[in-house]
């Protein structure tokens, strides 16, 4: 199950070369994960932008007719 997102801006800590220029971000593992997460939502959506769409009344009914869903 996934946690909501903090709403603050997420503690972010850089890794600078010897110039001072960033080459590496870190960030808390939780906020990590959530940009996976993020990240596989919207590719699930771009998957399937074309699919038909049905109603959730059709799906309920669907649900039902399988046997999934109690009457």
């Amino acid at each position: 199950m996934k946690k909501d997102v903090d709403t603050q801006k997420p503690q972010v800590r850089f890794i600078t070369d010897e110039t001072g220029q960033k080459q590496f971000v870190v960030i808390k593992m939780e906020v990590y994960q959530n940009m996976l997460e993020e990240l596989d939502d919207l590719r699930t959506l771009e998957e399937r932008k074309n699919e038909p769409v049905i109603t959730s009344e059709e799906m309920k009914n669907r649900l039902k007719r399988s046997g999934k869903l109690q009457h």
